[in-house]
């Protein structure tokens, strides 16, 4: 007997009665089978992404090498001559250089090789043709199969024992190739184009290690693979002597047009899924398939007249296709400034190399002529596209490709305007080389500069002026501490930088690009409140290391102007303390005294010393400097005057220079420590003379006041020593870095003075 029962996702289970024991485990089972699933793809994901970076790098490049070994060894395993041939003869191939050790040293550089002849009888002509690098330049396939048909005769008559040279003057020359190239005969080429294909593929490994989830770095890792793909073969066959088997002639060249074209197709189909998808997958699929089409078509030589239509026609088609994808994806990017930033030195990167390819391989090819410049260069260019690419993709430095794609763009255009207008004016207008040249550097001056300049000021970002930033940084700087500086400063960094976001930030010590160019961490430098800005110039750019310096460098301009707004204002505050102190300990005493005093001539005096301090400090406050014999003059008048009204006669010495520059700080100390000095002889000393010595050197002024009074007044002079009236002259002398000096000897008053005659020198 048989029982029902429901099972996963609806479905009715029948089991036999028997098993009823074990119903409860095949429901649990049945239940479960959604989460051990679900378990076990987590399982996987967890396996996937355990792999390690190094790891994942190291793999596919430790294969590479691999392969680049055996490609080494492939084309050692040649025949080896010691010869370099080139097709430049008109009647065979030229001799460019011998191995002075090698099997052909007794041959002669610059002659030309005829003939190859074999000891079993077997025996070619050579042509021009027989020495290119690539066979792709063909005319037609009739010419590539030729070409190939030749290379097998050519290379069984090498690996003869003997073979007999023939040159184009009637002699022969005999010699014993070598059974094996050294390591030592494979030319730069060589090793450039096996670096170029291991480069590729680091760098697609590089990307893909770092981006696995990304569509674009998964088509970019293959597209490191074809670049190795289109370079190992070409290492071989183009830096051959002379001749390969032609079996394995054709074998490399059609790998070369696989891995070309495969880098073509992948580069397009990045594009139309990075960074935003286009299409869908299955149009992606459908360009994948298209590859062994194309190889198929070339291979079986059907539907096309030769190498021109079925090679370097589809490269040329999906190399501009690519640049025309760049475009349309820089256009849909107008409100994602990180994708356009990469999408921009996309474009520019695959326009320029596949422009300078289109130019040195596919026009000549075309045209029906051999390029001028060496094949590894177009893999160079290759490789220069998929370096920047991966860069890209991983998004190294993005918030530069911009700016950098820009500016290559146009140095590299203008170059490439210049060399096609002198190429056109030579080969179509007959014009001489030297006016074609001038021509051409004509134009590009008068015609492309000024474009390249406007389209610069178009699409780079703003020059900031300096002069209206520092007017606002000032703004700030004088703004009151707290909200109103932070919003000064908030409105400085929005002219600067035209944000579309402006919010507080953590602190940070300098400034900061954030999520890839879309943000912009400006420190506060504890002066204002630090500030995170996105989305650059309303959103159409990302913020760059220009941004960054920009905003050190109003950083730097707000702290140099705060700190001296704050040196400005201790300085107005000390000169109020110091005019403030003048006025009460001066100007106050004396006034006071005139006015409680009784005696005429002595009100006159203290009053005559009130205007003389108040004309002091205001010589201060003005800040003009001026000359010491002006002071001199001025203070010895006064000086005589209070004297002789004292009964007491003045001896004045001076030594001083007359021209010499007095700072007001410095006239007004000198004129201070006189007045108090003679004051205190007046008073107190029972004196007759008084003696003034000054000298000046070195902006040092050196004051010397003594007087001739009587033991019975040292009391009363030691007190006024340490008096009110000495102590704000010590108050000053320090504020010049200077000395002072009383001596009480019991036979007289002597006070010493020196300090600067500039103010804040040290003496």
């Amino acid at each position: 007997m048989r029982i029902e029962t429901q099972c996963r996702d609806g479905e009715v289970c029948s089991i036999p009665r028997s098993g009823e024991r074990r119903l409860n485990l095949l429901r649990a089972l049945c239940a479960d089978w959604g989460m051990f699933n679900r378990l076990l793809m987590r399982g996987k994901m967890r396996t996937r992404r355990t792999t390690t970076p190094a790891l994942f790098i190291a793999a596919p490049v430790i294969i590479a090498m691999m392969i680049a070994a055996c490609a080494v060894l492939f084309a050692l395993d040649q025949p080896w001559l010691g010869v370099r041939f080139s097709a430049t003869a008109s009647n065979g191939i030229k001799i460019i250089s011998v191995d002075p050790k090698g099997p052909s040293a007794g041959l002669v550089v610059g002659s030309v090789v005829t003939a190859l002849a074999a000891e079993n009888g077997n025996r070619i002509e050579l042509v021009p043709f027989d020495a290119v690098e690539d066979p792709d330049t063909a005319v037609n396939y009739a010419g590539f199969n030729t070409f190939l048909e030749r290379q097998q005769i050519i290379s069984a008559i090498l690996r003869a024992p003997q073979v007999l040279v023939s040159f184009s003057d009637g002699s022969s020359h005999e010699i014993s190739p070598g059974k094996h190239r050294p390591i030592a005969s494979l030319p730069v080429d060589f090793w450039v184009l096996i670096l170029v294909g291991l480069v590729g593929v680091l760098a697609g490994a590089w990307t893909l290690a770092f981006r696995r989830e990304a569509d674009a770095a998964r088509i970019w890792a293959l597209n490191g693979m074809a670049l190795l793909l289109s370079t190992f073969p070409s290492a071989i066959f183009l830096t051959r002597e002379l001749a390969l088997d032609g079996a394995d002639f054709r074998f490399l060249s059609t790998l070369n047009f696989v891995g070309s074209l495969s880098f073509c197709i992948f580069l397009f189909a990045l594009f139309l899924v990075y960074p935003r998808r286009l299409v869908p997958p299955i149009i992606v699929g459908a360009l994948v398939m298209l590859i062994p089409v194309l190889v198929l078509v070339d291979y079986l030589q059907f539907g096309v007249s030769g190498p021109d239509k079925g090679r370097y026609l589809p490269i040329a088609v999906f190399s501009i296709g690519s640049s025309v994808l760049a475009i349309i994806q820089y256009v849909m990017a107008r409100g994602d400034p990180l994708k356009r930033a990469g999408v921009a030195w996309f474009g520019v990167s695959i326009a320029l190399c596949t422009g300078i390819f289109t130019v040195l391989f596919v026009v000549p090819s075309f045209l029906g002529r051999s390029p001028s410049v060496p094949q590894w260069t177009g893999y160079a260019l290759g490789l220069v596209v998929h370096c920047s690419l991966a860069l890209g993709i991983f998004r190294y430095r993005l918030f530069d490709l911009e700016i950098w794609s820009f500016r290559i763009l146009f140095y590299v255009a203008g170059t490439l305007i210049f060399a096609m207008l002198d190429i056109l004016l030579v080969s179509v207008v007959a014009f001489d080389a030297v006016p074609a040249f001038g021509l051409a550097l004509t134009a590009v001056v008068v015609l492309y500069l000024p474009l390249r300049s406007r389209l610069m000021a178009r699409f780079a970002p703003p020059e900031m002026r300096r002069q209206e930033l520092f007017t606002q940084v000032v703004d700030v700087a004088v703004a009151v501490v707290g909200a109103e500086r932070n919003a000064r400063w908030e409105a400085l960094l929005r002219h600067a930088f035209d944000p579309l976001s402006l919010d507080r930030s953590p602190p940070v010590t300098e400034p900061e690009i954030s999520e890839d160019g879309l943000g912009l961490l400006v420190p506060g430098r504890d002066v204002v409140a630090p500030m995170k800005l996105g989305y650059a110039y309303s959103g159409g750019r990302l913020f760059t290391r220009r941004e960054t310096a920009l905003a050190k460098e109003l950083g730097d301009m707000l702290v140099y102007a705060i700190d001296s707004h704050n040196a400005f204002e201790r300085g107005k505050a000390e000169e109020r303390a110091r005019i403030g102190r003048d006025m009460h300990d001066n100007i106050g005493a004396k006034l006071l005294s005139a006015l409680h005093g009784t005696r005429p001539d002595s009100k006159d005096a203290m009053i005559r010393d009130a205007l003389a301090d108040l004309r002091d400090i205001i010589n201060n406050v003005t800040g003009t400097p001026q000359s010491l014999d002006e002071n001199l003059a001025e203070l010895r008048l006064e000086t005589a005057e209070r004297l002789s009204a004292a009964g007491l006669a003045l001896h004045w010495v001076s030594d001083a220079d007359d021209g010499a520059p007095l700072s007001p700080v410095a006239a007004h100390a000198l004129r201070s420590i006189v007045r108090e000095g003679v004051s205190n002889s007046i008073r107190h000393a029972n004196a007759k003379t008084v003696t003034v010595k000054i000298g000046h050197a070195d902006e040092r002024l050196d004051l010397t006041i003594t007087d001739d009074g009587d033991c019975a007044a040292v009391g009363a002079q030691r007190d006024i020593s340490t008096g009110s009236g000495l102590a704000g002259i010590r108050a000053r002398l320090a504020a010049l870095k200077g000395q002072l000096e009383i001596i009480d000897s019991g036979a007289g008053f002597t006070l010493k003075a020196c300090f600067s005659s500039v103010q804040g020198r040290r003496t």
